[in-house]
């Protein structure tokens, strides 16, 4: 029984460590937004977004259109 109860927090804890350092919620979903830019500067995958100064997530991937 005590082994179990371990077993399972520390597959709880796994999780909640491996969603903080991949910086995804933790208690709700993620969303992915798609958009398109004429021109950016220094936009690299890993720069953070925000939205009215609230740190809303972090850029995934960047694909150029000609």
């Amino acid at each position: 029984m005590k082994i179990g109860l371990v077993v399972i927090a520390a597959i709880i804890i796994a999780v909640i460590g491996f969603r903080i350092m991949r910086d995804q919620p933790i208690f709700r979903q993620s969303k992915i937004l798609y958009t398109t830019f004429d021109r950016v500067d220094a936009l690299l995958p890993g720069s953070v977004v925000h939205i009215k100064g609230l740190k809303i997530g972090s850029v995934k991937g960047i694909e150029y259109q000609v």
